[in-house]
């Protein structure tokens, strides 16, 4: 998720929807027997205000800072449409 500051999500409740709705379902992942298998360890999320430096995906990687804004107002965009 992304906020302008860490006082938006605060105001948005978003820690304690993270944690019921998202969190459990986030697992590490170990090798067994040569097959992928959940940690039984909870998976670490860190909280705090970042600054994304670079993003990317199969069509380009994008360091500048309109082009980072630019794939993440896209890739909100075309998700919200799918929801």
């Amino acid at each position: 998720m992304r906020f302008a500051d860490m006082q938006a999500p605060r105001a948005a409740q978003t820690d304690a929807a993270f944690d019921h709705d998202i969190l459990p379902r986030l697992h590490g992942v170990l090798m067994k027997d040569g097959k992928p298998v959940p940690s039984p360890k909870p998976m670490v999320a860190y909280r705090g205000v970042f600054e994304t430096t670079l993003a990317g995906n199969r069509h380009g990687i994008y360091t500048s800072h309109d082009a980072s804004c630019n794939f993440a107002v896209v890739r909100w965009t075309m998700a919200s449409r799918l929801s």
